[in-house]
């Protein structure tokens, strides 16, 4: 998850972007995590779709002016996210954010959000069942699948074959944020 917000937080550096917004975060997660794209393209959404989108509505954000340096905030809507994550992960006991529970929460936003907008405006399926889908996705895979053409991120979470919950990889939400 890291790699993640790391990769997303440059990407607003670089456009020079007032804040991190979970546009960012979903260009970052859709840019590199197949499964993420996946079950987007299940509720009828193409990978080329969602990118295209996202990049369109990132170079429509206002840029900081001047070459100053600058701290980049979490909007609100992103707050959010992270909040409605953490509650997730309190219901599902566990201890480590994933990609899954930061979708599941984006989508649920419940206020002006493109990313969520767009998503219930394409996709091909009800919502509820997309959301359904994530909650599987959450309740049943833990590791954080790795960035494609990046290193080992650490433990992926390989199945050793007994049936308890295996700690998932990730970050502690405290320390993100």
């Amino acid at each position: 998850f890291q790699q993640i917000m790391d990769g997303a937080i440059s990407h607003a550096r670089k456009q020079r972007h007032e804040f991190l917004t979970p546009e960012h975060l979903m260009l970052r997660i859709i840019s590199n995590i197949d499964c993420v794209a996946m079950t987007f393209k299940y509720a009828g959404i193409e990978k080329s779709k969602l990118l295209a989108f996202l990049k369109n509505h990132l170079a429509t954000l206002e840029k900081v002016p001047g070459k100053h340096k600058y701290e980049i905030d979490f909007s609100n809507n992103l707050l959010t996210a992270f909040a409605l994550a953490g509650t997730i992960l309190n219901g599902f006991n566990k201890s480590n954010i994933g990609l899954f529970e930061i979708i599941y929460a984006i989508l649920n936003i419940d206020k002006e959000c493109p990313i969520r907008d767009f998503v219930v405006s394409n996709i091909k399926i009800p919502l509820k069942e997309l959301l359904g889908r994530l909650i599987t996705e959450i309740a049943f895979i833990d590791p954080i699948p790795q960035l494609e053409n990046s290193g080992s991120a650490g433990d992926h979470g390989e199945d050793d074959g007994d049936d308890d919950d295996d700690e998932g990889s990730g970050i502690d939400p405290d320390d993100s944020l």
